[in-house]
């Protein structure tokens, strides 16, 4: 999925599931070379999180939904 694809997921739902998570870390893993675009998402979903817009989902939380 692209980097995109999983921020509007995000932004959505309103959080982010550890899989989620998972999936955009293996994105952004320092080996990989960000392009603008992913920047741009990346950002955009960090400043979501910084607001509240966006929240972490803990494991545990996840399991019970």
């Amino acid at each position: 999925m692209r980097l995109s694809e999983l921020v509007w997921q995000a932004l959505q739902s309103g959080y982010i599931s550890p899989e989620l998570e998972a999936e955009i870390g293996r994105i952004c893993a320092p080996d990989f070379d960000l392009s603008a675009e992913d920047e741009y998402y990346l950002d955009r979903l960090m400043g979501a999180m910084l607001t509240g817009e966006v929240v972490g989902l803990h494991l545990s939380d996840a399991i019970a939904s």
